[in-house]
């Protein structure tokens, strides 16, 4: 009666308002119970927890690897010894309280998008449906229409409750005072360079200087880089610049960015205009503000013993992995697009382990009978990345496009056209380190999109038109199993594994492909391959255990990071549920399990029930599915309260706590010599941004303009770089009569206020955002927070 008596708007209300008096009478008088009853637990039953519990094993030395660099502290050790993925504990202020306002704005969002969804008929073409599936940021978003009325009051109840639970959160440090004092330490050092080890999962700590010889070393002595030094335009046509500076180094990098920039645009524009694709899709994958690919290379620490690195280091004794980071480069989009349609093909080769399972499956069906006679081998290819030859590994892709593109989606995408994109970012591998340009002349870049799957195709291009077709090597031919780079089989002998190998090789028409083998000798003899180690008996059973190589540290998620206690129980799971499913046996179980024993010993866990299984629930794929709720995880009883209360309101909402910052972003960069600098020496953006470390060629930004003639200020957000969209408001203010400027807020704010004065601002960079979604919740919150006065009325809506 009181329902129909009133409108919905205020029955809600009302019915909210009732609930949460109700709900702060129940949690006070429980908290009181809590209370006391934990003092009595405390008084009269002590729990005494053994000793070894959660003991560390390892000391902070045999967790981290530090090359000549002698005068590192205890303390800092002690910090980083923690490894990559442990997760600082926040602290709940006012930005931490900000973000989660615009978590829950986005996802106020989502629901009113989804209740739009689900009164429109919203049928669209699967295969447009995969362009907008990309994991670029569109520049544009589209406001969505307010929910009814139940709907809007359970979402502002929610964003009141969330808000009010974490303020009265209280977060305690997940650092020892050692611990803290070394991280200071560390923060304020800039001597040094830390990076993470290629297999071995530790940080890896050197000088700048070492860092920088060790990379240059391996530029120099690896055939397929060379370096591009900066030319002139003259007469005869472009010469070198003797003695070049820093300035003509960095434009040399600009103009190569831009040249790619535009040829991958024109690429993209043809496409686009042959398939007619809508505007908002053309600019989805138009390269804007791109960076050229950076390297840097991870140390493999594997390839020594613990012990040799407490001495010092020659840099050039060191192996590398080189990676060149690829994100946000010209070539990405194009790149995401020939992945899309590569990766489809990976299904059509036999040979390819697509899974762990699938690598399980394998091994499983390998037959006793048949293997009396034979043994376990694995191998790996040398270098497969750059020994690979770039027109080749076109060809075969474009072969086997060719033959199974019934089979697969195009997206709209012609042969002709995907092999324009393939010889465009394939080709074009320039790459920047210590601000100087580099070309790979042949070979994939490790980094890049595509290069996995084209890697995986090229050398299956190899195996079939080898062993596929010699009889000799059919029997081993059917139990040959290929990931990327690694694989293993069953053969009579080494003799014959050899051959084998070698017929493979021999198809490379450059002859650069070389394997490395590792052949099961005995009965006794383990064979490492992948995250196992195989053996086959003399009566031809295959026997398979965890394995983990001797030289990796013993560095997990540990104990003590701010990751939600559910995420840590699921990760020790996983771990033993893998363990399991490794295993042939019961001895080799018996292995396994205590090889993740003691990797979560040593990381801080006490000793758990290993017997348990791993009662995770799968995920269904429902139609309805929920909006996500995506929150930093603050504790234990804010994340009960918080999900007991959306399920309490009845809300299609799943809420996902993420950990704090880890310590890898806060010390491991992947460009730490490659800055962006502005190269114009007359700038007007540089000199009146106040923010310190920023300058004009930051992009993705909410910013605030001061009008430094009467303090009035205005906010924006902009997608493009400081310098393009605070050079339009300049010009705005300096010519406020012009026909196309006249409209704008900062001509009319000059025009009225400060009529033929000469533009004075300051420009403060408030946050960097690259998501377009939050980019704009932010602008709104600090327009709604700040009142700026020379927003226009559209703008402050």
């Amino acid at each position: 009666e009181l329902k129909s008596s009133l409108n919905g708007h205020t029955f809600w209300r009302l019915d909210n308002i009732f609930h949460n008096y109700n709900d702060y009478i129940k949690n006070t008088t429980k908290k009181s119970l809590q209370q006391k009853y934990n003092w009595l637990l405390d008084k009269y039953y002590k729990k005494t927890i053994p000793s070894d519990c959660g003991k560390i094993v390892q000391d902070s030395s045999d967790r981290v690897t530090v090359i000549n660099v002698p005068d590192i502290s205890d303390s800092e050790k002690a910090v980083l010894a923690l490894g990559p993925n442990f997760s600082l504990s926040p602290k709940v202020d006012d930005r931490f309280i900000e973000k989660a306002k615009v978590d829950l704005a986005r996802c106020a969002v989502q629901m009113r998008n989804k209740e739009q969804k689900e009164t429109v008929d919203t049928t669209v073409d699967t295969t447009i449906n995969r362009w907008y599936k990309s994991p670029f940021q569109i520049p544009f978003v589209r406001t969505p229409e307010t929910a009814t009325y139940e709907t809007e009051d359970k979402l502002f109840q929610l964003n009141k409750f969330v808000i009010a639970t974490m303020q009265n959160a209280k977060v305690e440090t997940n650092l020892t005072r050692h611990q803290r004092s070394g991280l200071k330490a560390l923060k304020r050092r800039e001597d040094i360079h830390v990076s993470v080890s290629d297999k071995c999962g530790e940080f890896v700590v050197t000088t700048k200087q070492t860092q920088k010889q060790i990379t240059l070393e391996h530029l120099d002595t690896t055939e397929v880089y060379q370096f591009i030094p900066p030319t002139r335009k003259c007469n005869s046509g472009y010469t070198p610049i003797t003695n070049p500076t820093e300035t003509h180094y960095s434009r040399q990098i600009q103009r190569k960015t831009t040249q790619l920039e535009d040829g991958a645009n024109k690429i993209w524009k043809d496409i686009c205009i042959s398939h007619n694709f809508d505007y908002k899709l053309w600019m989805n994958f138009n390269s804007v503000n791109s960076v050229l690919p950076c390297l840097y290379v991870n140390v493999k620490t594997h390839k020594f013993d613990v012990n040799y690195f407490s001495n010092k280091v020659n840099p050039t004794d060191l192996k590398v992995r080189p990676i060149i980071s690829c994100c946000s480069s010209p070539t990405e989009h194009l790149a995401w697009i020939a992945t899309q349609i590569i990766s489809q093909l990976l299904t059509h080769i036999p040979t390819h382990l697509n899974s762990f399972n699938h690598h399980l499956e394998n091994l499983a069906r390998i037959d006793e009978v048949e293997n009396t006679t034979k043994r376990f081998f694995s191998a790996d290819v040398n270098a497969l990345y750059t020994n690979l030859n770039i027109q080749g590994c076109i060809q075969s892709v474009v072969e086997m496009v060719e033959e199974f593109q019934d089979q697969i989606d195009m997206m709209s995408i012609t042969l002709v056209e995907l092999q324009i994109i393939l010889e465009f970012i394939l080709t074009n591998s320039f790459f920047s380190y210590n601000n100087k340009m580099y070309k790979q002349e042949d070979g994939l870049f490790m980094g890049l999109r595509p290069s996995p799957p084209i890697a995986v195709i090229r050398l299956w291009a190899f195996v079939r038109d080898s062993v596929y077709t010699d009889t000799r090597f059919l029997h081993i031919a059917r139990n040959i199993k290929l990931y990327i780079d690694d694989g293993c089989g069953t053969a009579s002998s080494r003799e014959e594994a050899e051959m084998f190998l070698k017929a493979i090789a021999n198809k490379d028409p450059d002859g650069k492909l070389s394997w490395e083998l590792d052949y099961q000798t005995d009965d006794s003899t383990w064979i490492p391959f992948l995250n196992t180690e195989v053996k086959i008996d003399l009566d031809g059973k295959v026997r398979s255990r965890l394995y983990r190589k001797p030289q990796k540290r013993q560095i997990t998620l540990h104990s003590n990071s701010h990751h939600p206690q559910s995420m840590k129980a699921n990760t020790l799971k996983n771990s033993i549920s893998d363990a399991r499913k490794v295993s042939s046996g019961d001895d080799e179980e018996k292995h396994s399990i205590s090889i993740v024993d003691t990797l979560y010993r040593s990381n801080g866990y006490r000793p758990v029930d290993l017997t348990e299984e791993n009662t995770k629930k799968s995920n269904e794929d429902t139609e309805d599915r929920p909006a996500i709720l995506c929150l930093d995880y603050i504790s234990e009883d804010v994340c009960r309260m918080i999900k007991n209360y959306v399920r309490k309101m009845k809300l299609n909402l799943k809420v996902i706590f993420l950990p704090g910052r880890k310590l890898r972003s806060i010390f491991c960069s992947s460009r730490p010599y490659d800055h962006l600098k502005c190269l114009n020496t007359r700038c007007e953006v540089c000199p009146r941004i106040v923010t310190k470390g920023r300058n004009c060629l930051v992009k993705n930004v909410v910013y605030k303009i001061i009008c430094n003639i009467c303090k009035e200020i205005y906010i924006g957000e902009t997608s493009r770089t400081v310098h393009q969209r605070l050079g339009e408001h300049l010009r705005y203010a300096r010519y406020p009569e012009t026909k196309s400027n006249c409209e704008q807020a900062l001509a009319i704010h000059y025009k009225t206020c400060h009529d033929n004065a000469e533009p004075d601002m300051s420009f403060d960079i408030l946050t960097v955002q690259p998501n377009t979604s939050r980019r704009k919740i932010y602008e709104a919150m600090f327009i709604y927070n700040q009142k700026p006065s020379i927003n226009l009325r559209e703008e402050l809506k």
